[in-house]
């Protein structure tokens, strides 16, 4: 989840300290790491998209348009696989990329503040929370 573009100030303090650890213990599954304290996870994904690339020779238009030959297709493809948002909280979401992470009962939070925030951001940010909870981009955890 980390991308190489990104410097450790957008990341924040924790990821400046994960890029640095030399080593991480794997666990039961290969894919899940810690660090040797415990006190931090690195989780690996491997993921394949495949895609077919079509070239399409088109009226040249300055304006684009939504009712040209083809696109009523074309947006039924695109719904058959559920990709469109339809609501203002639930970009992103779809049904083929749902991830669960089920952690073994350390009797120890493994939440860790990285900021202060102020109390009125944490106001201005409750609607996004309460929105992508609604729509299911956010689930709670027990």
């Amino acid at each position: 989840m980390v991308g190489k573009t990104h410097t450790a100030k957008q990341l924040g303090p924790m990821i400046k300290k994960c890029l640095g650890m030399a080593e991480w213990v794997t666990t039961e599954s290969s894919l899940l790491q810690r660090s040797p304290d415990g006190q931090y996870w690195r989780i690996c994904h491997k993921s394949r998209e495949e895609g077919v690339i079509e070239r399409v020779e088109r009226e040249k238009s300055t304006m684009a348009t939504t009712d040209n030959r083809g696109m009523k297709e074309v947006y039924e493809q695109i719904n058959k696989f559920d990709l469109c948002a339809k609501g203002d909280y639930d970009v992103g979401q779809t049904p083929q990329h749902c991830i669960n992470v089920l952690l073994k009962d350390t009797g120890h939070s493994v939440w860790q503040a990285q900021y202060r925030l102020k109390p009125e951001t944490v106001e201005g940010i409750r609607p996004t929370i309460a929105g992508l909870l609604q729509a299911g981009v956010l689930r709670y955890s027990d």
